[in-house]
Parts: structure tokens; C-alpha cells; sequence
């Protein structure tokens, strides 16, 4: 899946999907991870260019996230995501 000829933002998609699976499954385990950094430093290319969110390939930083909304006077967590950061 992280193999191929992608646009930078079809790149960002892909690693936010991986990094959102990641968090989901250690959160639900109790695990207490804030931050996952891809990288892969067999790949040294000059003129990749930078996605919507600053990243360039192949250097991806999450942060761990939560949806939430409030219902009932309440606020509950809905879902674990994963949040671009520079």
C-alpha cells in the first residue's frame, strides 16, 4: 500500500490512514502513545514535493487525536485519528 507512484497528497492520505489504523489499535490496548514518525532513509530524493500538509516524502509526524462530540450535556470520544504535524 505505501509502495508506488503517488502524488504527494495521495501519500499524505495513505500515511494518515496507516498512522490513524495504528493509534486506533494501541489505544484499544491502553497504550499511552502520542506521537508516530514514518521514515525511511533508503529513499534520498531532491525534488519530491511537499503535500498539504508540509510533509515530504518519506517523513510523516502524527500526533494521536480524538473525535468527540457532545451529546446530552456530555462530551464523549468517538474516534481515535491521527493529526498531521509539521
Amino acid at each position: 500500500m505505501l509502495s508506488g507512484d503517488y502524488t504527494a497528497n495521495e501519500r499524505r492520505f495513505l500515511y494518515s490512514e496507516v498512522a490513524t489504523q495504528i493509534f486506533q489499535e494501541l489505544v484499544k490496548h491502553g497504550a499511552q502513545l502520542h506521537r508516530l514518525h514514518f521514515t525511511a532513509r533508503l529513499y534520498v530524493y531532491a525534488d519530491i514535493e511537499a503535500d498539504d500538509d508540509g510533509h515530504n516524502w518519506p517523513q510523516y509526524a502524527f500526533e494521536c487525536g480524538t473525535v468527540s462530540a457532545v451529546r446530552d450535556g456530555r462530551r464523549k470520544d468517538i474516534k481515535t485519528i491521527a493529526l498531521p504535524t509539521p
